[in-house]
C-alpha cells in the first residue's frame, strides 16, 4: 500500500500541466503586449484591466514540463524520462484591478549517473505574487510585488519511482542558501480592443536577493521588455463571434542584459462558441549574447503549442525544440515536453 500511495503522488502531478505564469513554455514566450484571458497567463501586471474577467476570477492550474533528452533514452539510462522535470500547482483569485497567486512546486535538478547509480537535486518551490493595476482608457500602469523562497534535499540517489517519490514528497528538506527573493516590476500598456496593443515592461524594478537590497538602472535596462501586438477583435461588426482570429507578436526581451531575446509569434484561435476554442501557436524565441551583434542569435528555439478551451476547462501541451534539430547539429541538445490544466469557474 505504502509504495501504491508514493506511486500515485508520482503520477498525480505528472499528468497535468500549466499555471497563471506557465511553466509549459520559457516565460520569455509569453508577451508584456498580451491581454488575452486569465487563462493566457500574465507576463505585464499593466494587462489585468483589459483581460475581461467578468465571467469568473478564479484559476486552478496544475502544470509538468521536462527536458526529454534522445541520447538518454536510446541509452538505455535510468529513468531516462526524468531529467529536469517541474511539476507546479498554482491558485489565483482577484479581480479587474488586483490578482493574487500562490504557487508551489517540485522540481528534479542537476540529474547524476556515475557508475550506474543515479542522483537528482529535490527542490520544493514556494511564490507569491500580487499585481495591480489600473487604467484611463486605452492607457495602463501596473506594478507586479512577488517573492518566494525554496527548499533542496541535494545528491539523493534513487534507483526506481517509488525511490523518487519518497525523496520528493516523504522527505526532509533544507533551507536552499540564498533562494529567498522579493522583487517589484513596473509596466504599462496601450490597449486597443480591436487590433492592436503595445507593451513595456520592467521586472525587477528594486528587489531583494538573499538578504540584499538591490536597485540599480542598470537592473531596470537589463529587465526591461518591450513588444507589440496586432489582431482581429474577438467579434466582428455586427457583434458574432470571428470564427478565426490570429495573433502576431514582437518582442524585444530583457535589452540591456547578457541574455536579451526576440520574440516572434503567430497564434491561429479557432472561436467555435464563446467558451469553446482551439489555439494554435508557433513562436520563435532567440537569444543574444552581449559580446556579439544584437541581431546575430546564439541561441534559437521553436515553440508550438496546441490549446483547447472547453467551457470552464483549458488543456494544453506543448513543446520548445532548438533550432539545431532543424539543421542536423543537435548533439546532446534535449527538448523539451509539457502538458497543462487549468479550471476557472464560471
Amino acid at each position: 500500500m505504502k509504495k501504491l500511495a508514493i506511486l500515485l503522488l508520482i503520477l498525480i502531478p505528472l499528468s497535468a500541466y500549466a499555471v497563471s505564469t506557465p511553466v509549459d513554455l520559457p516565460l520569455q514566450s509569453i508577451s508584456v503586449a498580451r491581454a488575452g484571458t486569465m487563462e493566457d497567463g500574465l507576463a505585464n501586471p499593466a494587462a489585468l484591466p483589459f483581460r475581461g474577467q467578468g465571467d469568473g476570477s478564479f484559476l486552478l492550474a496544475l502544470g509538468y514540463k521536462d527536458d526529454v533528452s534522445p541520447s538518454m533514452i536510446t541509452g538505455g539510462e535510468k529513468l531516462s524520462f526524468l531529467n529536469t522535470a517541474q511539476t507546479t500547482l498554482s491558485l489565483s483569485f482577484g479581480g479587474t484591478n488586483a490578482m493574487m497567486t500562490g504557487a508551489l512546486g517540485f522540481d528534479l535538478e542537476d540529474r547524476q549517473l556515475d557508475g550506474g547509480q543515479l542522483s537528482y537535486d529535490f527542490l520544493f518551490r514556494m511564490h507569491f505574487q500580487l499585481d495591480v493595476a489600473f487604467n484611463f482608457g486605452p492607457f495602463s500602469a501596473g506594478a507586479r510585488l512577488k517573492g518566494g523562497s525554496s527548499l533542496i534535499r541535494s545528491h539523493r540517489q534513487v534507483d526506481d519511482l517509488f525511490e523518487l517519490g519518497a525523496n520528493m514528497f516523504l522527505s526532509e528538506y533544507s533551507l536552499n542558501p540564498d533562494s529567498e527573493y522579493f522583487q517589484m516590476g513596473l509596466g504599462m500598456m496601450w490597449y486597443d480592443e480591436d487590433y492592436f496593443t503595445l507593451g513595456l515592461y520592467i521586472d525587477n524594478f528594486v528587489g531583494t536577493y538573499g538578504g540584499e537590497t538591490t536597485f540599480s538602472w542598470g537592473d531596470m535596462a537589463d529587465s526591461l521588455s518591450v513588444g507589440a501586438s496586432v489582431y482581429l477583435p474577438r467579434f466582428d461588426r455586427a457583434g458574432d463571434l470571428n470564427l478565426v482570429r490570429p495573433f502576431l507578436t514582437l518582442q524585444f526581451g530583457d535589452v540591456a542584459s547578457s541574455a536579451s531575446y526576440i520574440l516572434a509569434s503567430f497564434e491561429l484561435r479557432f472561436q467555435l462558441l464563446p467558451r469553446y476554442d482551439v489555439s494554435l501557436t508557433a513562436s520563435l524565441l532567440s537569444f543574444r549574447d552581449a559580446n556579439v551583434s544584437y541581431m546575430r542569435s546564439t541561441r534559437n528555439l521553436t515553440l508550438f503549442s496546441l490549446e483547447f478551451l472547453l467551457d470552464n476547462w483549458t488543456i494544453s501541451a506543448s513543446a520548445e525544440i532548438p533550432f539545431s534539430y532543424y539543421t542536423g547539429n543537435s548533439g546532446q541538445d534535449s527538448f523539451a515536453l509539457s502538458i497543462g490544466l487549468r479550471y476557472k469557474p464560471s
